[in-house]
C-alpha cells in the first residue's frame, strides 16, 4: 500500500533504488545473526491475513526464524487467518478484549496480557 506507493514516487522523481522492505529492514537490525542464538522470536503485525506472509515484516521474520529454527510467538491485535503450523503461539489482542477500540485505550495493559496468554500458550514453556 503506502509503503509501496511511496518507494515508486521516490524511485521515479527522484532515482531512488528500490529494495524488498522486509528484507533491508531485517537486514539492517541484524535479524538473521541475533536468530542464531535466539531461543525464541516474538513478533507481531496489526492484522495477520494472507497478506502477512508475503512481503510484509512479520512474514519475513517468521520465514527466517524458521530457517534459524527458532520457536515463533505472534502477539497480533486482529487475527483474519490462522497462523501456520510453526508458529507456536498467537493470541490476538481483540479476542482477549473483545473489542479493538477498548484495547487501544490501555495498550500496555493489553500487551501485558497477550504476552502472558502467549507464555501460557507456548510449548515446553
Amino acid at each position: 500500500g503506502a509503503a509501496g506507493g511511496t518507494a515508486f514516487g521516490l524511485a521515479t522523481t527522484w532515482g531512488a533504488r528500490l529494495a524488498a522492505g522486509s528484507r533491508f529492514v531485517a537486514d539492517l537490525a541484524g535479524l538473521p545473526a541475533q536468530l542464531a542464538w535466539a531461543d525464541l522470536l516474538i513478533t507481531g503485525e496489526g492484522r495477520l491475513d494472507e497478506q502477512s506472509w508475503t512481503g510484509k515484516v512479520v512474514g519475513h521474520a517468521v520465514a527466517e526464524a524458521v530457517r534459524a529454527g527458532t520457536a515463533v510467538a505472534l502477539a497480533v491485535g486482529a487475527r483474519a487467518t490462522t497462523p501456520p503450523d510453526h508458529v507456536a503461539a498467537c493470541v490476538s489482542l481483540i479476542d482477549l478484549v473483545g473489542d479493538g477500540a477498548l484495547a487501544m485505550l490501555e495498550p500496555a495493559r493489553w500487551l501485558t496480557e497477550a504476552g502472558r496468554a502467549l507464555a501460557r500458550d507456548l510449548p515446553g514453556r
